[in-house]
């Protein structure tokens, strides 16, 4: 048997293993689920509709946070980062006071 680098031949089937990962490489994982995602209908409607909810997700957050980063960026604009700080830590204040309005 020879142990050498981690691979080696079994005695039972001479079936050569790299590693850990038993012999089968990561692009063949890859190469096995795109071909078992072309032959499964249900599999691909699955992951269409995950992807359609993400990219649907991802454009609502998109259109909720854009008025609040063109809001900080006027505000960085207007007063610098040592307003925008002071802008932070009056909002802090208020909310570990309890005022947070």
């Amino acid at each position: 048997m020879n142990y050498k680098n981690k691979r080696y031949y079994t005695s039972d089937n001479q079936s050569l293993y790299h590693g850990y990962n038993s012999g089968i490489s990561s692009n063949y994982k890859w190469q096995y689920f795109l071909h078992y995602l072309r032959n499964n209908r249900k599999l691909k409607l699955i992951l269409a509709i995950a992807a359609i909810l993400i990219l649907g997700i991802i454009a609502a957050l998109i259109a909720i946070l854009f008025p609040l980063v063109v809001k900080l960026i006027d505000v960085i604009s207007q007063s610098g980062i040592q307003g925008l700080l002071d802008a932070v830590v009056d909002f802090a204040n208020k909310l570990w006071n309890g005022t947070g309005k």
